[in-house]
């Protein structure tokens, strides 16, 4: 395991989120994690996002399930849809990391 540093987790973590919730990865929909590796990571995030998949998975943020030839990964349904309009703000808008902070006391889901 890779130390990583804090803001190269949030961007790596925001790019998995945003590329589950484009191709629809609800429970049904899933990805390995060598096609999460393919789709549009820079070469030195590569061998950082397995480490962040399974950080979002012990936050109950991603779910993981055994298939045929590895783990595919999905959003938690839990997950509520006001997650959707942070993600698709795009590279150069800021993230309000207090709203999500707030949002994780208030509700107790995360």
């Amino acid at each position: 395991m890779a130390k990583i540093k804090k803001s190269e987790y949030i961007i790596i973590f925001k790019k998995i989120i945003r590329l589950l919730l484009r191709e629809t990865c609800w429970g049904k929909g899933s990805m390995y994690l060598d096609n999460i590796k393919k789709s549009g990571f820079k070469d030195k995030e590569i061998p950082l996002v397995g480490d962040v998949i399974n950080g979002l998975v012990k936050q109950n943020l991603v779910m993981k399930k055994k298939h045929k030839h590895g783990w595919k990964y999905f959003l938690n349904i839990k997950i509520p849809l006001m997650f959707h309009k942070w993600f698709k703000c795009n590279k150069h808008s800021a993230w309000n990391l207090d709203m999500l902070k707030n949002y994780q006391s208030i509700s107790g889901i995360l």
